[in-house]
């Protein structure tokens, strides 16, 4: 995940980080590529340099379009250079910040918020903007420059309709929900946080229904700003495809006889990767860093930090990128999977080309973020050949832990199904399903259908109706995740379109590099990242997700890809026929 700045409508954007211009439709049971999608008045999404001959622009002959270009990028460079304040802001706040200086930091950030806001729509902007988007103008800038006018046009228009009043009002009491948040998750009290939580949902609302102008079910438009062009139909679609097939999938591991073996009479049997006191935190820094490495993370150009939950912040562009993970001394698996994630991020971020100013120097959409976060804890992370690496690793660092273990037996062990109450620690199989019962939470608490009041109780109830699951405490249920405090609403889906948009991509990636797996077993991850470096990064947000799928893969998007992976998967480990 990583942290958006709050006050912004616009995509940025931890894990723990995270859809597309054309859109897909339902046939059957199987999405298929549809007609273009028309960007709606809010819509911030990627930028095709094929859609501007399409779209008109009104208005007189401007003098000196060069002039006028240049001067949009100067005022660009200042928006960017303030988001970013505002990013280190949120990096400070979750890694170094006293408590004590919980109200001074809210006053900074609302602050910063109004200054941003001031500045991406003030008049001046506005008049560079209506003398660029000119016919006569728009055709003499180069493709890059038709980009940025279209994107920090979309932009603009978005945030006229947020009156300065809504933005401090978000702000702050995002600031506020957020510590709220910390302070619940402390001592395990939801009273301390339910209050904030209510007042934010109820801007957030409102922020929704300017946006549209009240033509839109809120839900959809706070959705449309993490995951650009996707629709409410077009997911429900995919998870009514999904749902049935990871439920079932689910309830033949656990009929099988690994799954039996792995859980004696009922009881989880002990794990290596969980003991208590074996894994000194300094230990797991130096396991962490060594895997960063390895992944291509430039530590010249990011650092890493510890918080309650991992996310990343892309402080100044590609050229400081900092990440964050988490754990206990009594468990390895969070803490090495929160790198894995979170340096997927940072990779994204490390890899966006330096001449690309915002709105353009960003991922084509939160989802395909948390794709390329998800791609590297999964599909290198938990891989057969990556735990031959890593095994290797074990013995030096944990001799005394795991100087006899086989890397297959941890392999088998990473990967067990285990349905967890915990997002951050369920298995591949059951994850998809911790999102679909957030979407489905979150959506109804934005369009009104339920309390925040209601919220623990019906978090409990889905729990137990998706996951069998009882949640022991609120850290275990509605608090466990920090998107809501933070007034991400519409952010979960982007995991699912993240884990989507890996499994089509590693599929491609492993026609198109030659022996990868065998490279990932030696811990030579630099073909991979070279290739999503050129695959995916440089194009930053000049391309839809749909396209870059399409492009890299030679196929339309389908969640077929990923099913097919989890069932070739899951069934070598459980003996599954």
């Amino acid at each position: 995940m990583h942290v958006v700045p709050i006050q912004t409508i616009q995509q940025t954007y931890c894990s723990e980080s995270r859809a597309h211009r054309p859109g897909f439709t339902s046939k059957g049971n199987e999405p298929v590529e549809s007609e273009r999608f028309v960007p709606g008045p809010f819509r911030l999404g990627s930028f095709n340099s094929q859609d501007f001959a399409r779209i008109l622009f009104a208005g007189g002959k401007a003098a000196h379009p060069q002039r006028t270009i240049q001067a949009l990028k100067t005022r660009a460079a200042e928006i960017q250079a303030l988001e970013q304040v505002y990013q280190l802001l949120i990096w400070d706040t979750e890694t170094a910040m006293p408590k004590a200086a919980a109200n001074a930091r809210a006053h900074q950030l609302v602050s910063q918020a109004v200054v941003l806001h001031q500045k991406q729509t003030h008049a001046g902007l506005g008049e560079l903007l209506m003398r660029l988007q000119q016919p006569e103008v728009l055709t003499t800038l180069a493709p890059l420059d038709q980009a940025l006018v279209m994107g920090m046009s979309q932009r603009f228009q978005a945030l006229k309709r947020i009156p300065l009043t809504l933005v401090k009002s978000l702000a702050a009491a995002t600031a506020e929900t957020h510590f709220a948040w910390v302070q619940a998750r402390e001592i395990n009290d939801p009273s301390l946080f339910l209050p904030s939580l209510e007042r934010l949902v109820t801007l957030e609302r409102e922020k929704a229904l300017r946006l549209s102008s009240g033509q839109l079910e809120p839900y959809q438009t706070l959705l449309s700003i993490y995951e650009p062009g996707l629709t409410i139909s077009q997911l429900e679609s995919i998870y009514s495809t999904l749902k049935p097939k990871l439920q079932q999938l689910l309830l033949r591991i656990q009929a099988s006889e690994a799954f039996k073996k792995q859980n004696p009479d009922g009881v989880p049997a002990p794990r290596l990767l969980v003991q208590k006191g074996a894994f000194p935190w300094p230990k797991q820094w130096a396991l962490g860093a060594t895997v960063l490495q390895a992944m291509g993370f430039d530590p010249r150009r990011g650092s890493l930090g510890r918080s309650i939950h991992p996310f990343y912040a892309s402080v100044s562009g590609p050229d400081d990128v900092r990440i964050t993970t988490r754990g206990d001394e009594n468990s390895l698996a969070e803490s090495l999977y929160s790198i894995f994630h979170e340096g997927g991020h940072g990779l994204y971020d490390q890899g966006i080309p330096r001449t690309l100013l915002s709105p353009l120097g960003k991922a084509t959409s939160l989802g395909m973020h948390e794709g390329q976060a998800l791609l590297w804890e999964n599909w290198v992370g938990k891989a057969q050949g990556t735990w031959e690496f890593l095994t290797d690793m074990l013995k030096k660092i944990f001799p005394g832990v795991f100087a006899p273990t086989a890397a297959e037996t941890l392999y088998k062990e990473i990967n067990q199904v285990r349905p967890s109450a915990l997002r951050t620690e369920a298995d591949e199989v059951t994850y998809n399903l911790h999102l679909m019962m957030r979407y489905e939470l979150e959506r109804d608490m934005i369009n009104g259908k339920l309390a925040v009041k209601d919220l623990p109780a019906a978090w409990n109830a889905k729990s137990k109706a998706y996951l069998g699951i009882d949640p022991k405490n609120p850290n275990e249920g509605f608090l466990q995740d920090i998107h809501w405090s933070a007034g991400m609403f519409g952010y979960f889906p982007t995991y699912t379109m993240g884990t989507l948009y890996a499994a089509q991509l590693f599929e491609a990636a492993k026609k198109q590099i030659p022996d990868l797996e065998i490279e990932l077993s030696i811990g030579n991850f630099q073909p991979l990242k070279q290739w999503l470096n050129q695959q995916v990064h440089q194009t930053a947000a000049l391309e839809s997700p749909l396209n870059m799928i399409q492009r890299i893969s030679g196929e339309s998007f389908s969640p077929e890809h990923y099913m097919r992976y989890l069932e070739h998967k899951y069934a070598g480990l459980y003996g599954l026929h």
